[in-house]
């Protein structure tokens, strides 16, 4: 089986160009089929959001926004091409987080680094 990141990814005809879920700077599940040194940036954002608070967010980085939601302290975040803008990036947050925590639903809290 794939990973929900990966599913989600996989069946998109978005540019959503990388993916990840997160607990605190835990990476817990990652993909792209992309090339490029996605996973060292994204660590070092992870250092800088705040994880003690449910919200939505995006900022931009070169020619591509990060997105991310976090919701009961699992970070959830994507790469997207500049153009998308925020809708189609945060709709696509909804149901990575949906089938995440349906394929995960308590183990996420515990999980070490890359274990889903």
């Amino acid at each position: 089986l794939k990973c929900p990141v990966e599913c989600c990814l996989g069946h998109s005809t978005m540019s959503i160009v990388y993916a990840l879920v997160a607990r605190g700077t835990t990476v817990l599940a990652e993909h792209t089929s992309s090339v490029g040194n996605f996973t060292t940036i994204t660590r070092i954002v992870l250092k800088h959001i705040p994880q003690d608070q449910q919200q939505r967010i995006s900022y931009s980085y070169d020619a591509h926004i990060f997105h991310y939601q976090i919701e009961n302290g699992i970070l959830y975040m994507c790469m997207a091409d500049a153009s998308f803008g925020r809708r189609i990036p945060f709709t696509f947050l909804d149901d990575l987080k949906e089938k995440f925590e349906s394929r995960y639903p308590d183990s996420a809290k515990e999980a070490i680094a890359l274990a889903m």
